[in-house]
């Protein structure tokens, strides 16, 4: 029994990414998020929006242009600020919010297929994010952010589990290329 247990120690050492570590990185990440966008939102209220001074500049005709345009620039540079920060909200936190039931019942969506599009990064023992695109054998195709190691190349057949809205997953198998591993697509 000892002997199990420490295999399972080193795994985790060496990186074998689950189901329960995904989900508590990406809950995580996006409390992470959250609290920065509500740190900022409340530095902008309170100190009344971003501003810059030019006091500090060396005289020039730069600074002469700048200071007379500083509340424009200051106006501008609060927009883009809020601009941001509503694509962060739009982008990451309104997808996690959508996957919170999913989260709740540890319910992820599996899908299998080949990588029609990936990073093609090969490493040894260390979890990575890979950006792909998973074509299955119904034609569907999937972007996905998972999580992984040693690698994902443009056609692996993959099994990943992964958020519906979100996209993110983690790798569940590699099997490898197609053609090579027929015998191992029946068996998944």
């Amino acid at each position: 029994m000892y002997g199990v247990e420490l295999i399972q120690k080193v795994e985790w050492r060496v990186g074998k990414m689950t189901e329960k570590m995904f989900l508590t990185i990406f809950v995580a990440k996006n409390i992470f998020v959250f609290l920065i966008i509500v740190f900022g939102s409340w530095m902008l209220i309170k100190k009344k929006g971003v501003k810059i001074s030019f006091r500090r500049m060396v005289e020039c005709k730069l600074k002469n242009i700048l200071e007379k345009n500083q509340k424009n620039i200051n106006s501008t540079l609060n927009v883009l600020v809020c601009i941001l920060f509503f694509i962060i909200i739009v982008g990451s936190l309104i997808p996690a919010i959508r996957d919170t039931p999913y989260i709740i019942h540890n319910n992820l969506m599996t899908f299998k297929g080949e990588v029609s599009t990936g990073s093609s990064l090969v490493s040894k023992n260390k979890i990575e994010t890979y950006n792909i695109k998973v074509l299955n054998d119904a034609g569907e195709i999937v972007r996905l952010y998972v999580y992984g190691k040693n690698g994902i190349k443009t056609g692996d057949y993959v099994i990943v589990k992964y958020l519906p809205h979100s996209k993110e997953g983690v790798l569940i198998k590699n099997v490898g290329l197609k053609q090579v591993h027929i015998g191992l697509l029946i068996r998944v």
